[in-house]
């Protein structure tokens, strides 16, 4: 006997109509249901759906852009501060317009400017957020030697200068009970679920820039990596359908592309256990170098000391950065013959050069990957730290492993090409190590 399908919540009944009421497709059997796992709602097939059925579709008539959101503010906030919501970005445009329709204290007149309750309501509550700005202290100290901890700080820190900001205006534009409304938990809940539902409005074959927009129906979808889906667009609207038939009784899943655990736990608040796109950023530091060398990285097509460069699983270190620190370890001769290279043409300057170039690469990869380890070591640890949900610790734990396999993947690499360039050097009659194999130069 077939499992029965659980009802849908109540929300969700005004939710269909609502999508209905601007043709949005609903395939009729899907249903919309709380998950344990991702929290929140997620979409599950009732019946079997065969391949190229149309699941969702989204009409651009109620995709929540930036646009979109300038409009209703600016109808709420009137005529005189039209040049303020014309400055606004465009985070602080739509998270301010999802934020209002959580306040009961708007006025009436200001509350029918508000064109999305029936979706506000289908969205998870806070309390089901894992990103690491939902994080405990406990739990955020975790992250402390990684390049997530850093970033988390910085998104924070953003956020929270956006609400201060968006808190006085909306205090100058609806009132003061409004503008006590207007929290902090709201703001970063609205803030995360823009960070973890957002799509590209070139979806809608819109020109470049692309500006996040909001999908209502489409992106209750959660995502699995390399799942086939078929995206159909158009100027009005947006479906998804099935690239392979589906049983009755299975989550449906969108594909958001190859990702790395560090953005999906940042932006998304969850991590893929096989981080088979992870990466490790890497920044050489060392402030601004002298003309000469900028010249020459210019010359050569390098970009800047402020480049930020990606390590990928197996750890092979990408050819501009090894490039960027020959130029920077270059003696005075290797510059001039650096300087007269044409655009592009990279390569190896000198013996003793590219050692140099090597090592100091090895002690920046080191460098990170000792706290990394160190972190690994305490996360393994079978006491769970006070403060700390088992949940969280686990996706942690599943970024740093990630973290540390690439890096030491790349020590491996640096560690292969130094031996490499010893025997090359060898047989053109270059020694770089002594009798007893020390480096010798």
């Amino acid at each position: 006997m077939a499992t029965p399908t659980p009802a849908e919540p109540a929300h969700i009944a005004p939710f269909r109509a609502w999508l209905q009421s601007h043709r949005a497709e609903i395939h009729p059997h899907i249903a919309f249901l709380p998950d344990e796992t991702y929290g929140g709602l997620s979409v599950f097939s009732t019946s079997p759906i065969e391949q190229g059925e149309t699941l969702i579709s989204c009409p651009a008539e109620i995709a929540i852009t930036p646009m979109l959101a300038r409009r209703a503010l600016g109808s709420i906030a009137g005529e005189g501060a039209q040049e303020e919501v014309d400055c606004l970005s465009d985070h602080e445009s739509i998270v301010t317009y999802l934020v209002l329709h959580l306040i009961s204290s708007l006025p009436a007149s200001s509350f029918q400017h508000l064109l999305h309750h029936p979706y506000i309501t289908t969205l998870p509550p806070s309390s089901t957020h894992r990103t690491p700005l939902h994080f405990t202290p406990a739990e955020l100290e975790l992250l402390r030697g990684t390049n997530l901890y850093g970033a988390t700080l910085d998104r924070r820190a953003g956020w929270e200068a956006e609400w201060g900001r968006m808190r006085e205006l909306v205090g100058r534009w609806v009132g003061e009970e409004v503008r006590e409304g207007f929290s902090w938990d709201l703001y970063l809940s609205s803030s995360t679920h823009l960070s973890s539902r957002a799509f590209p409005s070139t979806l809608y074959s819109s020109p470049e820039p692309a500006t996040p927009i909001l999908l209502p129906g489409v992106d209750s979808l959660n995502h699995r990596r390399s799942h086939p889906i078929t995206w159909s667009t158009s100027p009005r609207y947006i479906a998804l359908t099935l690239s392979s038939p589906t049983p009755g009784n299975s989550q449906l899943f969108n594909n958001y592309g190859p990702k790395p655990n560090e953005e999906l736990l940042l932006g998304y608040g969850f991590v893929e256990p096989s981080g088979a796109d992870d990466v490790v950023p890497l920044k050489l530091g060392g402030g601004t170098p002298d003309a000469s060398l900028s010249s020459i990285l210019q010359h050569l097509g390098l970009p800047g000391m402020g480049e930020r460069w990606l390590l990928g699983r197996g750890g092979s270190v990408p050819e501009g950065l090894r490039m960027t620190l020959r130029v920077l370890l270059a003696d005075p001769e290797e510059r001039v013959e650096l300087a007269g290279r044409v655009r592009g043409e990279w390569g190896r300057v000198g013996w003793e050069n590219e050692m140099d170039c090597l090592g100091m690469l090895e002690d920046m990869l080191e460098a990170k990957l000792a706290p990394v380890r160190a972190l690994e070591e305490r996360l393994g640890s079978a006491r769970l730290p006070e403060g700390v949900r088992e949940d969280v610790r686990e996706m942690v734990r599943v970024y740093v492993r990630g973290q540390r396999e690439i890096l030491e993947a790349a020590v491996g690499k640096c560690e292969d090409a130094q031996e490499e360039t010893v025997r090359l050097a060898h047989a053109e009659g270059v020694d770089l190590v002594d009798e007893e194999g020390y480096e010798h130069f």
